[in-house]
Parts: structure tokens; C-alpha cells; sequence
């Protein structure tokens, strides 16, 4: 069984790309409609971008 993705977890989408959950959407029976990720500069430690993505394809990285 996979680990539960919550706030602040790292995570990484279908499509390679890595970035902070900062956000969870749900239906409203309670099951996850999809995550919002963030990825961060961290050069410049600035916001470079979020998006999207559904849980059947986001995997839990810490």
C-alpha cells in the first residue's frame, strides 16, 4: 500500500516532474480529486511554478 501524500510531502507527478504538495483537493465523498504541487527555484529560492495532479499518478517521494 502506498503511503498517504499530505501537505508539505514531496511528490512527483506521471510526468517526472518533483514539487511540494501545497494543497488537496476532494470529492465530496472524502477520496482525493488531485494534488496541487509547487515547485520552488531553489537557487533563488522563489516560486517557479504549480500544478495539477491526479493522485493515480503521483508518487510520495520522502
Amino acid at each position: 500500500m502506498l503511503e498517504e501524500i499530505k501537505i508539505g510531502d514531496m511528490a512527483k507527478d506521471i510526468c517526472g516532474d518533483m514539487g511540494e504538495v501545497i494543497d488537496i483537493e476532494y470529492y465530496e465523498d472524502g477520496n482525493v480529486y488531485r494534488y496541487i504541487l509547487m515547485e520552488y527555484d531553489e537557487e533563488n529560492g522563489c516560486k517557479k511554478g504549480q500544478w495539477p495532479a491526479h493522485p493515480d499518478y503521483t508518487d510520495k517521494l520522502n
